[in-house]
C-alpha cells in the first residue's frame, strides 16, 4: 500500500522526530487510510510528534521551534 511505501522510504530516518503528512487542510492520501497514525507511531520508533499531534493524539509544540527556543 502508500502507506507501506512511506514507511519503508523513512524506516532509515532514525533521527526523524517530527512527520508533517496534513496541515493546513491539506492532506497526503496516506491520511484516508485507516489507522495511519498508529501505523506510523508504531513503525517509525523515533517519531514523537505526527502532524502537530502527539501520541495522544494531544497538540504538540514542534520540536524545531522548542529547540529554537533553547538557541536563543
Amino acid at each position: 500500500s502508500s502507506l507501506d511505501h512511506v514507511i519503508n522510504s523513512l524506516n532509515g530516518c532514525l533521527s526523524l522526530k517530527e512527520l508533517t503528512l496534513s496541515q493546513y487542510g491539506e492532506a497526503n492520501p496516506v491520511c484516508e487510510l485507516p489507522d495511519y497514525r498508529s501505523r506510523l507511531f508504531t513503525s517509525l520508533k523515533s517519531i514523537q510528534i505526527l502532524d502537530g499531534l502527539d501520541h495522544s493524539g494531544n497538540p504538540a509544540a514542534s520540536i524545531i521551534n522548542v529547540a529554537e527556543c533553547y538557541l536563543t
